[in-house]
């Protein structure tokens, strides 16, 4: 994708789908994962995070701050918009 290319990284690739769409659940395959619009976050979560590898980490984009669980957030804000909306970090602990 143009992301990976302007970004200059050489061991990368980026898959766009849901979760779901690409046959059985992708169990630890993916060094990091990402969301937009999912849903709530309690029910992405998990999902999310069973994708990733040990040590990985799950980047979600959310309106509100996480109440609890994430590594850390970024604060930011759209054009026009008065809120702040989130990233949350959530990194899959290692075994």
């Amino acid at each position: 994708t143009w992301e990976i290319s302007r970004l200059g990284l050489k061991n990368a690739r980026a898959f766009h789908r849901r979760i779901g769409q690409s046959g059985p659940l992708e169990t630890g395959k993916y060094d990091a994962a990402l969301e937009r619009a999912m849903g709530k976050l309690d029910n992405i979560l998990p999902q999310c995070l069973n994708m990733v590898k040990a040590g990985g980490v799950f980047l979600a984009w959310q309106s509100s701050k996480p109440e609890s669980g994430a590594e850390e957030t970024a604060a930011y804000r759209l054009p026009g918009e008065e809120k702040d909306r989130f990233i949350a970090v959530f990194r899959k602990q290692k075994n």
